[in-house]
């Protein structure tokens, strides 16, 4: 019998092993070891106990380094040190720790779930927060990645682009009808325009479908003068519409329009603010107020947001092109002030400077969690080096934020000729990819990693959507390229292509036909 036999025969009656007598028979062993057989088991014994100190380091350290840490790590980064080892794992899914992750990554989420997740390990609606931030964390990675669950082509018969997507929808405007694809069922309704009169401005929001239509002039009984009448529409939207609608009459033309549930935020040609709960009365929330001289302040785009946790939180976000100093030629300053309860609470202003004529003006919802995009952006008509920056307000710290990404010249040149779309901190314009036979695909840039990609679209030969998507590469290493080295070729005709993105779906318009992304598991196809 070896050495190692007899220590794994000492053993106490329940089968356990007997610590005593095996510390006993290793301390009779040790006087007998030669020089090199102590230094060969000291070299063992100190790789051993290394190995373990370094699995358990995320146990020993304050807790407090442990979140700070974290709270610098990629999201890809956060899954991959849990599968480390157990004890990893235990560290990093510590219950502090993914609340903290939820506070950062999900605020919203946050807001609504954090006293639940504090109280108990399990929320009244059945959720850990442990595996609740898991999922969020591999579905944010996978979207991020371009990894779909399915991918498919819709024909679009119409002559020109009337089409908008909103919350796992898309509504097509043709022939005096709204027609609604609900993504997620492929169900499809048909709300009719009121004397069949095609809408110039509609909006597909989250709960209703709404537009706005200009009566010819008509004679008024109290002025005695020719006036044309301004009236909003909404059709709540549902996979059996029933045809019937709100509407209300408005004091003059609009700007912009915006919602949010049952909000409507109407900012009229006189740049009145104003607030249309549906099936409600109309009110004015604000009047923006501009210099008595059009050239030293011009209003170029205004907005209402809406903030989802608080019903009555709004922020009105516009541009405004200023005169400037000798040392800039154009400038643009933006104006966000809060309301709360109807009462304005807040303005900020910050400044944005440019050598060349501003020609966009938008601001839009990025992400889920409240941060508005703010995109100014001018076409030189040159290739350049420069950085492309995106500024963002976020509506939880209600601070502004600088984003910024160098991209290759070659990139920036087809940004300046597309309608790209940015969601979270990705910016997605239409391509032809000839590596694919001339398959129309996405240019996807990451700007807070600086990469960026190629998410194919379906090819014209194969047409499985279920099986049509990519392996997952969460786990292994970045494949993406550098955006700032990466050469793209000069795109022709991207102002006839369009893109529309969230968490859920990215569609791409492509002339005759739409390309649609699917991240969400389940989803129907056609």
């Amino acid at each position: 019998m070896n050495l190692s036999e007899t220590l794994e025969a000492l053993k106490l009656q329940d089968g356990s092993p007997d610590l005593i007598l095996r510390r006993l028979q290793l301390s009779q062993m040790i006087p007998l070891l030669t020089t090199p057989e102590i230094h060969n088991l000291q070299a063992q014994l100190s790789s051993i106990l290394q190995s373990r100190v370094g699995n358990e380091i995320f146990i020993n350290i304050p807790h407090e380094l442990l979140l700070k840490i974290t709270e610098c790590l990629y999201l890809e980064d956060l899954l991959r040190v849990r599968l480390v080892c157990r004890s990893w794992n235990r560290a990093f899914t510590n219950s502090d720790l993914c609340l903290r992750m939820t506070k950062i990554h999900f605020p919203f989420a946050w807001e609504e779930y954090c006293k639940s997740f504090k109280s108990k390990s399990i929320t009244k609606s059945g959720v850990d927060s442990k595996y609740w931030l898991r999922d969020s964390l591999i579905s944010r990675i996978r979207r991020e990645h371009g990894i779909s669950s399915t991918r498919y082509r819709i024909k679009y018969d119409a002559r020109y682009l009337n089409l908008q997507y909103c919350n796992n929808r898309i509504a097509i405007q043709t022939g005096g009808v709204f027609e609604v694809l609900n993504l997620l069922n492929q169900l499809r309704t048909v709300y009719a325009i009121p004397n069949r009169i095609e809408m110039k401005t509609w909006l597909l929001s989250d709960k209703w479908l709404m537009g706005i239509l200009v009566s010819p002039k008509e004679l008024t009984k109290s002025l005695r003068k020719l006036e044309s009448s301004t009236k909003l529409f909404a059709w709540e939207l549902k996979d059996s519409g029933t045809g019937e609608y709100h509407s209300i009459r408005l004091p003059t033309k609009t700007f912009r329009i915006s919602a949010h549930l049952d909000l409507v935020g109407i900012v009229t040609s006189s740049f009145d603010v104003l607030i249309w709960t549906v099936g409600g009365g109309l009110r004015t929330l604000h009047t923006i107020k501009t210099s008595k001289d059009y050239t030293e302040e011009i209003i170029e785009a205004a907005d209402i947001f809406f903030h989802h946790m608080n019903q009555d939180k709004y922020f009105l976000v516009y541009h405004s092109r200023v005169k400037t100093s000798a040392g800039a030629k154009f400038a643009t300053r933006i104006t966000v002030k809060t309301f709360v309860a109807w009462e304005l609470v807040r303005t900020q202003h910050t400044v944005r400077y440019s050598s060349n004529l501003l020609l966009k003006h938008h601001s839009s919802l990025i992400s889920n969690d409240g941060k508005i995009g703010i995109e100014i952006r001018g076409i030189s008509g040159k290739i350049t080096n420069e950085y492309f920056e995106l500024l963002t307000y976020d509506m939880i710290s209600m601070e502004f934020e600088v984003l910024s990404v160098r991209l290759d010249p070659s990139i920036d040149h087809n940004l300046q000729i597309s309608h790209y779309f940015i969601w979270q901190d990705q910016i997605l314009y239409p391509i032809l990819d000839n590596k694919n036979n001339l398959t129309d695909s996405l240019q996807v840039i990451t700007i807070s990693k600086s990469l960026t990609d190629v998410w194919n679209g379906v090819s014209k030969k194969f047409e499985n959507p279920i099986s049509n998507h990519r392996r997952s590469s969460i786990l292994s290493s970045e494949t993406r390229a550098n955006s700032g080295h990466t050469k793209m070729e000069t795109q022709n005709r991207l102002y006839e292509k369009r893109v529309w993105a969230d968490d859920n779906f990215v569609i791409l318009f492509s002339g005759a036909e739409l390309i649609v992304w699917g991240f969400r598991q389940g989803i129907l196809t056609t």
